[in-house]
């Protein structure tokens, strides 16, 4: 028996390693350079200087937005700060419309943790939610162009 309930020890620490070595580590934020600027509420994102950062709130809570413009559309990537925005874990409509989407947890050097969730829609178009309790950043429904280029910001995340 005591041989059993160590071995079973043993296996449920190696599976939380192994789930915790595949975390992505979200970085201190790094000085920016004099051609970029920092956006974002605490987790933060690296842009160029000259980026059009739209603003906005309500009564609980801000808002932040940028734009990718397509040839015939403009296409918003926003950030949301407040109790109420969720923990950046996808809709249940917008999973049930995915047929392909992956759940990739994160952590920062400061312990804070969420979750990075990018998917496909049934319509051939992307979507991406990345955040944590009270912050949550998304795109939805953009074409392969405007993701790759809000995956490029998603790919600067860090925190202060």
């Amino acid at each position: 028996m005591l041989l059993k309930t160590t071995v079973s020890a043993f296996v449920m620490l190696a599976c939380s390693c192994l789930l915790m070595a595949q975390r992505r580590v979200i970085p201190v934020c790094p000085r920016p350079s004099d051609t970029e600027k920092l956006i974002g509420f605490e987790i933060k994102f690296i842009v160029p200087k000259d980026t059009v950062v739209a603003q906005g709130s309500d009564t609980d809570y801000v808002a932040w937005g940028i734009q990718f413009s397509g040839e015939t559309k403009r296409f918003p990537l926003q950030g949301f700060q407040g109790n109420r925005v969720g923990n950046g874990e996808p809709s249940r409509d917008t999973i049930a419309a995915s047929p392909k989407f992956t759940r990739r947890y994160w952590v920062a050097h400061n312990k804070r943790g969420g979750v990075d969730s990018p998917g496909t829609l049934k319509n051939g178009k992307f979507w991406r939610n990345f955040g944590m309790t009270g912050e949550n950043v998304w795109y939805y429904d953009v074409p392969a162009d405007a993701a790759a280029f809000f995956d490029r910001i998603f790919g600067t995340a860090c925190f202060p």
